[in-house]
């Protein structure tokens, strides 16, 4: 199969073809960004292989007709579409697809949201997803569930919350991270956490002895030491 390779004698034509203006010289491939002006007099850069692909070959034109055909829908076709999905309008007035519209959701709630968002984005009631709208009463309710105490006095998404458990533990954390933990207080899960990773001080003199090493270190001295401090562990070479 016999592939014609492009020049820019060759693909200047299809420029011509849809009075556009192709005012780039050089042309290396099909991925070379061209720069060329639409019939309307927009500028536009783009590989030969988009632009010979896309439906639209101006992008700023797609972009007005886009929001000309947004804006020429009525009120009453924008009604129409939003009860097709169980919605019913309130506002009896439409500017164009970035406006805030209000509307009532299949279960009563109150909302605003855009067009766009709506029909195109699909986006819906954001009462009814199981996004909650968190207050600091909610978010002090919810700790309560857990025996924690909610210190914070404001909520914001981008701050973490301060909080104190049930065993007095202060806290701070993003809220988002204590409801999918699984030990709500980060204290109590490294001690919890320890526990269960920490090796028996049977294991170590058995594993030790193994290798030809004694160990030093009493079980009581063991006890005291922090399961991430066994570097504290004494032992010594055993001669054979």
């Amino acid at each position: 199969m016999i592939v014609h390779k492009h020049t820019i004698e060759t693909i200047k034509p299809k420029f011509d073809e849809i009075n556009y203006e192709l005012t780039s010289e050089i042309y290396v491939d099909q991925k070379t960004l061209l720069n060329y002006i639409c019939d309307k007099g927009h500028k536009n850069e783009r590989s030969y292989s988009n632009f010979s692909k896309a439906k639209y070959k101006c992008l700023e034109c797609t972009k007005v007709n886009k929001n000309e055909t947004y804006n020429k829908l009525s009120i009453n076709k924008i009604r129409i579409i939003f009860e097709e999905n169980g919605y019913q309008l309130v506002s009896t007035e439409y500017k164009n697809a970035y406006s805030k519209l209000k509307c009532k959701c299949p279960n009563g709630h109150d909302i605003l949201i855009s067009f766009g968002k709506f029909h195109y984005r699909g986006t819906r009631c954001v009462k009814c997803s199981d996004r909650t709208m968190w207050t600091i009463e909610l978010i002090s309710e919810k700790l309560a569930e857990f025996n924690c105490t909610l210190l914070s006095t404001e909520y914001n998404t981008s701050l973490p919350i301060k909080f104190k458990c049930a065993k007095g533990h202060i806290n701070d954390c993003m809220l988002n991270d204590f409801l999918r933990s699984i030990h709500k207080c980060g204290k109590c899960a490294v001690i919890a956490t320890g526990d269960r990773c920490r090796y028996k001080y049977s294991e170590i003199k058995e594993f030790l002895n193994n290798i030809g090493y004694t160990l030093v270190t009493t079980e009581e001295e063991y006890s005291n030491i922090k399961h991430n401090a066994l570097n504290k562990i004494k032992f010594k070479w055993t001669h054979k």
